[in-house]
């Protein structure tokens, strides 16, 4: 990680790699288990997967505890593993797949960069940068390892967000061992990959899922999903629905031409097993490794894109599918043979997801190109992500977060944002974002989860869009309207400004917490261009929550600067704001992706 001083980007210095690589492309590849061990359990006596009794209460004898555990070790203390994703408190009570560290090790010559993937809902900064240092102490060159969480619902908490964060009752859900086990694992798997680097082809190819079938669209984007606003399977729960369904594949295969490795970066919130369980899983992304394993061979691993606002298959239908991924047929009303569609939260439709996506990963391959990792850059520069979520505020402060407190930067130089009228404002995190270029494709990092239109634009090919981003009177879905962009817009609104309704909660009848930035940009600065603008290769892609996991990257011009994580605004539809560091979040992000690109 570059010194808290640096503010220019780093470039690669090309020093060679810590291990031995021939001519041409090479790959390893490695696979960690890190899978929790739960050694206790709740009863839970209502049947909400909620555990409502009391951590220092093993009988729920006191009153308002409600429902006993089992004290397994004898310390009076309910030793949980809680699962990070959805309402806190959710204890896991049983494991259903394997969560896992995998690591993508790829060289060419003196160029080289390892790729880390966890099954995890996202890693801090201060952990990705212990097992960088310590893989640094081996002879790797650190900013050439990129270190990114899936962003899984169902795995186990590492943020300490999912255990009591109320005042007065915190009750952090991280594990620090667990954590510190974590960290053990990336340094083997990275380690593991490199020991494993073999001479190989590397194959690219990007589909987009809106094209793979007309069942993963719906009516407003011309397909027959019973879902209006699906697109390419994905259920943007936030105006506009504007959606990042690319699936960029990269594999790696031996001279003999059997699979080392395939690699997928993809959209998708992998939440789609739901909330009302107890089980630990990496969601879809495990049948999907799996599908591909099976169909290919080798190695598969994911890499998590443009996650925010809300990227998910979750509320929308989706082709169901049969024990060897093969759709599932039924008959429509005129006795036609038609997908059969669900949209219910469970492993059912989780394995559905991963199936489509692995089988849309195999399409790009099979049309996509035979490449050659040259030209290998690798660069990195820092960002200063100021701590201005009062609710983010708050909990560091109380000792929720897994966090080391020393990390926190109060350099007014590095950190203009810190207010030093608020006591509780702990100053800037030190991040980072890459710039990689692997021969045809540019990646750019974010850490954190980033709105789609940051990085791909805004969707102008579409005349509708022009006329719904404009004109609020041609938004929302009620009296005789029919928009595809911004469906949840009440027409109460249409003669407010988001200006106006920025910092304040209603306008006469207009419910703010509905209203979105019109016309819509990316930025209030005119000139700012999304990120895929400053690439100019064939293929170009994004891996989210890597590095770090500080919340949604939200457009600033359409920031909503009242909502809270304790407050009404978090089942709105500017939740995202909730959980969201900084209004200048998206801006120091395409500031600095700005300077890479130079």
């Amino acid at each position: 990680m570059p010194d808290a001083g640096v503010d220019v980007p780093v470039e690669d210095p090309g020093d060679p790699p810590p291990f031995a690589v021939g001519e041409g492309d090479h790959a390893g590849i490695a696979v960690v288990d890190i899978t929790p061990v739960i050694t206790e359990t709740f009863t839970d006596l209502n049947g909400d997967f909620e555990f409502d009794g009391c951590r220092y209460d093993p009988t729920a004898s006191d009153g308002g505890c409600d429902e006993p555990f089992d004290d397994a070790n004898g310390n009076g203390e309910f030793d949980a593993v809680f699962i990070g994703g959805y309402g806190p408190l959710r204890p896991a009570q049983e494991v259903h797949d394997p969560i896992e560290v995998r690591a993508l090790v790829l060289a060419r010559g003196d160029s080289y960069l390892a790729l880390v993937s966890m099954d995890l809902v996202g890693l801090g900064i201060d952990r990705t940068v212990e097992a960088r240092n310590r893989l640094g102490e081996k002879g790797w060159n650190t900013d050439k390892i990129v270190i990114s969480s899936s962003h899984n619902h169902a795995g186990p908490d590492v943020r300490g967000l999912w255990g009591n964060p109320e005042p007065g009752e915190i009750w952090p859900g991280a594990s620090p061992a667990y954590n510190a086990s974590v960290v053990d694992a990336i340094v083997q798997a990275v380690e593991m990959a490199a020991d494993s680097v073999e001479p190989v082809q590397v194959r690219m190819g990007a589909v987009r899922l809106r094209d793979q079938s007309e069942w993963f669209n719906g009516r407003h984007f011309g397909g027959k999903n019973p879902g209006d606003k699906v697109h390419g399977l994905m259920n943007d729960i936030r105006d506009p629905v504007i959606v990042s369904d690319q699936v960029f594949a990269l594999q790696a295969v031996r001279p003999d031409g059997s699979t080392v490795a395939t690699l997928v970066n993809q959209a998708g919130h992998p939440e789609v097993t739901g909330e009302k369980h107890n089980v630990i899983s990496s969601d879809w992304v495990h049948y999907m490794r799996v599908h591909l394993e099976d169909k290919l061979g080798g190695r598969a691993m994911f890499l998590p894109e443009c996650l925010g606002g809300m990227q998910s298959a979750l509320g929308g239908y989706a082709p169901m599918v049969d024990e060897n991924g093969q759709w599932r047929m039924t008959k429509d009303e005129t006795g036609a043979d038609v997908p059969e569609m669900k949209k219910e939260d469970s492993p059912e439709f989780a394995h559905a997801i991963g199936v489509h996506i692995a089988d849309a990963a195999m399409a790009a391959l099979k049309d996509g190109d035979d490449v050659q990792l040259d030209p290998f850059t690798v660069a990195v520069a820092p960002m200063y992500v100021p701590v201005d979520n009062g609710a983010y505020q708050l909990l560091f402060k109380l000792g929720l977060f897994d966090v080391d407190p020393a990390l926190v930067v109060v350099d007014p130089g590095l950190c203009p944002g810190k207010d030093p009228n608020n006591p509780l404002h702990p100053g800037c995190v030190p991040d980072e974002t890459w710039r990689i270029q692997l021969g045809p494709a540019t990646i750019a990092t974010a850490p954190g989860e980033v709105l789609p239109e940051l990085f791909w634009g805004l969707p102008t090919d579409d005349p509708r869009w022009d006329a719904e981003s404009k004109d609020p009177k041609q938004r929302g879905s009620v009296d005789g309207r029919d928009s595809a962009y911004f469906p949840q817009h009440p027409p109460a609104c249409d003669a407010t400004t988001f200006a106006e309704c920025s910092n304040e909660i209603d306008l006469g009848d207009c419910n703010c917490r509905k209203l979105h930035d019109w016309p819509y940009r990316i930025a209030m600065d005119p000139a700012a261009i999304p990120i895929k603008d400053l690439m100019d290769t064939k293929y170009r892609l994004l891996i989210g929550n890597a590095g770090d996991h500080l919340g949604y990257i939200i457009p600033d011009s359409d920031f909503h600067t009242l909502v809270s994580f304790f407050s009404e605004f978090s089942d709105a539809d500017h939740y995202e704001e909730t959980v969201s560091a900084s209004i200048t979040f998206a801006v120091k992000l395409l500031a600095a992706q700005i300077s890479l690109s130079k």
